[in-house]
């Protein structure tokens, strides 16, 4: 065996440590770059996600403006009307609902909701047709209209309601509800994207939320070029956030929240990091008014205000039938 001489042994066990200190290096810069990588993109999706809060902002005043035309319907009206002249037994008032649910197909044709409701004037179903695998049914599942816009469970699904008064001799009779299917499969992908960084055509097929063959069409091909994009960002350049102070048993409070989330998720369907962060639940119980997604848009309706009546107090957590379920206090 050939010996080395005691300089050439000598610098070889010295280059050993700091070959073990450079790859430390090396392991460590990775791990804080991709983080960087990965809270770079997520702040991308959340000012995309603003975007199209203000895109939908639009979409309610067009839907509110189509509905006010559709309560001006006088064959609508007329039936509405029938109905509090006929009494809750009468086999007139049966009539007079089916009348209604053929209106509200007609009308269905103009303008092609999701969902459409009648109401009458205490906001309880005269009528509602839904369109489930391309068929225009009756629907029970829905059983009141909101006074305003919001999020609705029929039947299991999400609806977007826009209610609008129907007035007849400017009295109030009733209220018609339409609304559009909620598709939260979509902000699943959106938050797959934003964790992993796909940075190929191959790591973006292998999400389990996109659609198969999704990753060859012309959309795939920009999302990772949009992830390669931010993968290259100078992280230097990012803004620093501050972390909150923690609240007094905020820590509990936090536990709480993730419980709420997970029923949330759990509820619709819907990956609970979509929903809200972690650092979301934290900055929640530091502040009422914290600037996170999770108290915007659809987010807030679904999640944040139940959040914040968890906090303070005006709603709880109970178990019913092996479920967590949440009760107004």
């Amino acid at each position: 065996m050939r010996k080395f001489s005691l300089a050439t042994r000598a610098f070889l066990i010295s280059l050993l440590p700091l070959c073990l200190f450079m790859t430390f290096i090396f392991i460590g810069l990775n791990v804080v770059l991709r983080d960087k990588a990965r809270d770079g993109i997520k702040r991308f999706v959340h000012t995309s996600e603003a975007l199209l809060d203000r895109m939908n902002e639009n979409n309610h005043q067009r839907t509110a403006q189509v509905a006010s035309l559709l309560t001006e319907n006088a064959g609508l009206k007329a039936s509405i009307g029938l109905l509090h002249e006929i009494s809750e037994d009468s086999h007139l008032r049966q009539q007079a609902q089916r009348t209604i649910e053929e209106q509200l197909k007609d009308l269905h044709g103009l303008v092609g909701y999701d969902l459409m409701a009648i109401g009458d004037s205490q906001d309880r179903i005269v009528a509602a047709m839904e369109l489930r695998d391309g068929h225009l049914t009756h629907s029970d599942a829905l059983i009141r209209i909101p006074a305003q816009p919001s999020l609705v469970d029929v039947g299991g699904l999400l609806y977007e309601l826009e209610p609008v008064p129907i007035n007849l001799n400017g009295e109030p009779i009733g209220r018609l509800a339409v609304g559009k299917r909620f598709d939260l499969s979509l902000l699943d992908a959106i938050g797959d994207i934003a964790v992993q960084a796909p940075a190929t055509i191959e790591r973006l097929a292998s999400l389990r939320s996109i659609p198969r063959g999704f990753e060859r069409s012309k959309w795939g091909e920009a999302i990772v070029e949009a992830v390669n994009r931010g993968l290259a960002r100078d992280y230097g350049t990012l803004p620093w956030i501050e972390r909150p102070k923690p609240a007094q048993n905020g820590q509990a409070t936090v536990e709480l929240l993730k419980v709420l989330l997970r029923m949330t998720s759990e509820q619709h369907g819907v990956a609970a990091k979509v929903i809200a962060t972690m650092d979301d639940l934290d900055r929640i119980v530091a502040d009422d008014v914290a600037d996170v997604p999770a108290l915007a848009g659809w987010r807030r309706k679904l999640f944040g205000e139940q959040a914040l009546a968890l906090k303070h107090g005006r709603l709880a957590l109970a178990v019913e039938r092996n479920r967590v379920v949440a009760v107004e206090r």
